[in-house]
């Protein structure tokens, strides 16, 4: 298990004057909202400390449909922002040669501008967290914590990417030193350019704008239970309506949406203390050995499974999703069924009953295989938790697992049942299919 030694951004602090005290935050908060008005932001709030940190309040009694924030496109970090700096050339070439993707150039951007003194983002670069309480983050005893979950796969990932870049900004510094200096563009630097980038960026399905960092709007915490604020783009401006009336000094939130609870603490650090239910992706691969499976694996692709999708969900305190079940009725099907099935059958019901018990046997092996890789008991999980001792790292590392292993524990009994269904019917079956 790698472990990144992130936690002392020496090079960032360099580069600033931190506030040494309440008064002097207060002033950075103060200077970053009058450069929102100054660039054409209009917004019904402030910026305030709540129990999980900064967030966004509203100053007045809002009704539903009320416009909370509009932030005009000029105040975002984007590529396309990039594009308008002297240095903005050297980023569009690494995009066009496939070096970066657009998080990784919008990060390069984002950490370029916290150097520059005379930025023009300088007012909400000032307020930038420092520090994640990310999986990415943490030491190696509470990464130990965390074997088996589906968040440290997802930190792999983001070591990878972040060791990927290094090397792009390295290689470019070889040619032209000065673009990006390699004693401030480290590796502790370009992960916390990554970090904010993964934690900030716009998200959700109205906003068609790509990688962007819009500030104001990136403070807003999430909440499972609904958008309290919606947000839409309107003439060049992302513009926030209340969802619902807001009482003066209530805390505005948005729905950073469907996320497993790792995909929340691996990019944002936290898990909802109020969810319910939690949710798995389901993955599932096969290497082609024949034509047959080389169709197959077309036809998966064209209909989006297991994409990460709804299409490969598995979710605790619901049925097995139809949409997984249609899936895996392609994925396990015989190739002297497939153009049967396509052509005339419809696969949102059970095909036959051979494949349908193909499916359970899949998936069956699926979740098994992912309950092995932990390493405790969620019985043992159960009690640890109750530890008042424990860090806030370490209880979301125990709390993932326990969420996790209770979806795997409902899929399985899921299965049982459905399983011993179709053994003790099978006729009812046959007759679902036809």
């Amino acid at each position: 298990m790698k472990a990144l030694l992130l936690v002392c951004l020496v090079a960032l602090a360099a580069s600033e004057e931190k506030p040494k005290d309440a008064t002097s935050e207060k002033a950075q908060l103060k200077a970053f909202e009058k450069w929102l008005r100054d660039n054409g932001a209009v917004f019904s709030g402030d910026v305030a400390k709540f129990a999980e940190g900064r967030g966004l309040r509203v100053l007045e009694d809002l009704n539903s449909g009320d416009t909370i924030l509009q932030i005009p496109q000029v105040l975002w970090l984007s590529a396309e922002s990039a594009n308008r700096t002297s240095y903005g050339s050297v980023i569009q070439q690494l995009r066009d040669g496939k070096h970066i993707d657009d998080t990784q150039a919008v990060a390069l951007h984002l950490l370029t501008e916290k150097y520059n003194t005379s930025s023009f983002w300088k007012p909400w670069l000032d307020i930038l967290p420092l520090e994640f309480e990310t999986p990415l983050y943490y030491p190696v005893d509470d990464l130990q914590e965390m074997v088996g979950t589906s968040a440290l796969d997802i930190r792999d990932k983001q070591v990878k990417i972040i060791e990927s870049l290094q090397k792009v900004v390295e290689a470019v510094g070889e040619q032209n030193p000065e673009v990006f200096p390699k004693e401030l563009f480290t590796q502790a630097t370009i992960a916390w350019a990554l970090s904010t980038v993964w934690a900030r960026s716009a998200n959700g399905p109205d906003f068609k704008g790509g990688v962007t960092l819009i500030p104001l709007m990136d403070m807003m915490n999430h909440r499972d239970d609904g958008h309290l604020a919606n947000f839409t783009e309107v003439s060049g401006s992302v513009v926030f309506k209340a969802s619902k009336g807001l009482n003066l000094g209530e805390q505005v939130f948005q729905n950073y949406g469907a996320r497993t609870n790792s995909q929340l603490l691996a990019t944002y650090g936290f898990i909802p203390a109020d969810r319910k239910d939690d949710f798995l992706l389901i993955s599932y691969s096969r290497e082609p050995q024949t034509p047959f499976d080389l169709t197959r694996a077309y036809v998966l692709q064209q209909r989006n499974c297991f994409d990460g999708s709804s299409n490969s969900r598995l979710v605790s305190g619901a049925p097995l999703a139809p949409e997984l079940l249609y899936c895996l009725r392609i994925a396990v099907m015989a190739p002297s069924d497939y153009e049967k099935a396509v052509g005339s059958w419809s696969l949102d019901k059970p095909f036959n009953l051979e494949n349908e018990l193909s499916v359970m046997r899949s998936l069956r092996g699926i979740l098994k295989g992912m309950f092995e890789k932990f390493t405790t008991t969620i019985e043992a999980d159960l009690e640890a938790i109750k530890d008042q001792k424990l860090s806030r790292t370490r209880r979301n590392a125990i709390q993932l697992r326990i969420s996790e292993k209770t979806v795997l524990k409902h899929g399985l009994q899921l299965i049982d049942q459905r399983w011993n269904n179709f053994l003790t019917a099978p006729d009812a079956t046959e007759q679902q299919a036809a």
